[in-house]
């Protein structure tokens, strides 16, 4: 497995310690959690602003188009679906 190695803050040190004593975690493994927690936050925030940049451009479908084209791709029939 890849190691990283930072430098942090006293302060987040000692925070990052206390919580990993109260849940029971190593050190290390509580880190590597916030990390990755942290990158999937940003992934999915970049995400909604590029489907925001999108929209606001007009690179839009409307959503009966979209569910048509996925009931055809699945063999779905939209008619006989409650409304």
């Amino acid at each position: 497995m890849p190691q990283l190695t930072i430098d942090i803050t006293d302060e987040l040190d000692a925070r990052l310690r206390e919580q990993a004593r109260t849940l029971g975690e190593e050190v290390g493994a509580l880190a590597a959690e916030l990390i990755h927690d942290r990158m999937e936050e940003l992934e999915t925030t970049a995400s909604i602003q590029r489907g925001l940049a999108d929209a606001a451009a007009g690179r839009t479908r409307p959503a009966r188009a979209v569910l048509e084209k996925l009931a055809s791709e699945l063999g779905l029939d939209l008619a006989s679906s409650p409304a």
